[in-house]
């Protein structure tokens, strides 16, 4: 399976070999999910996350958690290859296990 992230229409595309997945994203979602993507595998706290999602933009953690909450619902729509751990006290981590992740 690939996931693409696609910037102008804010979709998330996974191919395989039968059928190809859309899922439509907020802005918000597609920026987390660029910003985790870009640094596979990485800790990356929540005010990084926050600066991201939300750029020039003054709002509060809870707007964050409803932010990865959705993408991890529609992530394992795709299949649940990809998933977003919770790093206890410090923020986030996107791990994949299959899938070949890019951004275009």
């Amino acid at each position: 399976m690939k996931i693409t992230l696609h910037h102008g229409s804010l979709r998330l595309l996974s191919e395989d070999s039968f059928a190809t997945n859309t899922i439509q994203l907020t802005l918000s979602e597609f920026l987390v999910l660029q910003e985790l993507l870009s640094h596979q595998g990485m800790h990356l706290t929540r005010a990084h996350l926050l600066k991201a999602g939300w750029p020039n933009l003054c709002v509060s953690g809870n707007s964050l958690n409803m932010v990865i909450m959705t993408l991890r619902k529609k992530l394992f729509k795709l299949g649940g290859g990809i998933e977003i751990k919770t790093i206890h006290r410090i923020g986030y981590s996107l791990n994949k296990t299959d899938e070949i992740c890019t951004l275009q």
